[in-house]
């Protein structure tokens, strides 16, 4: 059955948010990680709310089959959360769109580190690439 639920705030004085069960489908909010959870009765640290996304750059330079960018201050990481980066399909100073759907750059996340960030990684895999691209991240906790 459907429910909503009013939100009503106390302060509870817990060590650490990531082991903290709660009670079942209860928020809370932990503030040595600045996140917001909640509670499914069984998982350590709940389940994490939110999105988070930005864009970065990655450059290959003059012509080169990869490049990689690292992004960092994303406090709100965690080694536990899903990174997605996709190509932007977006003219840039560098390619205009048909570059970018004719050799598209394959892309993926590497170097997770909890509380810092991680590194976007950009491969093109029929040819050399040059310049840069802009690259699209999200993160979900």
């Amino acid at each position: 059955m459907a429910f909503t639920q009013d939100f009503r705030s106390q302060r509870r004085n817990y060590d650490d948010g990531n082991t903290r069960i709660g009670e079942l489908d209860r928020l809370w909010y932990d503030s040595i990680t600045q996140t917001l959870r909640i509670s499914d009765g069984v998982t350590p640290g709940g389940i994490l709310v939110g999105l988070m996304s930005g864009t970065a750059e990655l450059d290959f330079g003059s012509g080169n089959k990869t490049a990689t960018v690292a992004v960092t201050g994303i406090s709100k990481v965690l080694t536990a959360s899903r990174v997605i980066a996709t190509t932007r399909i977006e003219a840039t100073a560098d390619h205009p769109v048909d570059d970018l759907l004719v050799d598209p750059i394959r892309t993926s996340v590497m170097d997770l580190i909890a509380g810092v960030g991680f590194t976007i990684y950009g491969e093109m895999d029929n040819a050399t690439a040059n310049g840069r691209y802009k690259v699209d991240w999200f993160i979900s906790n």
